[in-house]
């Protein structure tokens, strides 16, 4: 019985991996279509639409249940917030939402912290150039620190603490 409830509950846990894969995907799509539309006019979302649903590497990540597709979409929704914050450099709301997705995406998958690093750049770079002052881009740069403590702090207490998560990092590599 044991082992037919285990069957079931990894069952269960693989339908949700692909279901929450698929959904990415779908999201995916949208998200571009939106971007190119808001950013580079109708035939451009429609080309980019069309090569993203035909993509044979983003059909094979569609139906498996990795985390690429999630991090896709979360890279997509990152530069969607930097576009956003580029347009209007002077709100706050969207480089927020830049780090959270971003230490989100740290924990999804090791890629996040590549696209944190990417995107605090970006706004820093952004910031710099809208005010001409330190203090922009360096509340920036502090966004991008506090987004990646707050990730280590979620994986340390999932692991029991610093030292467990250490070790697995240590094994890991």
């Amino acid at each position: 019985f044991a082992n037919l409830a285990l069957g079931f509950s990894v069952a269960i846990t693989l339908q949700n991996l692909l279901l929450a894969s698929t959904l990415a995907a779908l999201l995916s799509l949208t998200l571009v279509c939106g971007l190119g539309l808001s950013t580079l006019g109708p035939w451009v979302a429609a080309i980019a639409t069309l090569f993203l649903a035909t993509s044979p590497l983003a059909l094979a990540i569609a139906r498996r249940g990795w985390g690429d597709g999630i991090i896709g979409l979360l890279a997509l929704a990152m530069v969607g917030a930097v576009i956003r914050s580029a347009q209007a450099p002077t709100g706050r709301g969207w480089p927020l939402l830049f780090f959270a997705l971003a230490s989100y995406g740290i924990l999804v998958k090791e890629t996040g912290l590549l696209l944190l690093a990417l995107g605090t750049l970006a706004l820093a770079i952004l910031a710099w150039r809208s005010s001409r002052r330190v203090k922009a881009p360096a509340l920036m740069l502090s966004g991008g620190m506090a987004a990646l403590l707050v990730s280590i702090g979620v994986l340390a207490f999932a692991c029991g603490g610093l030292a467990p998560l250490r070790a697995s990092f240590a094994r890991a590599a």
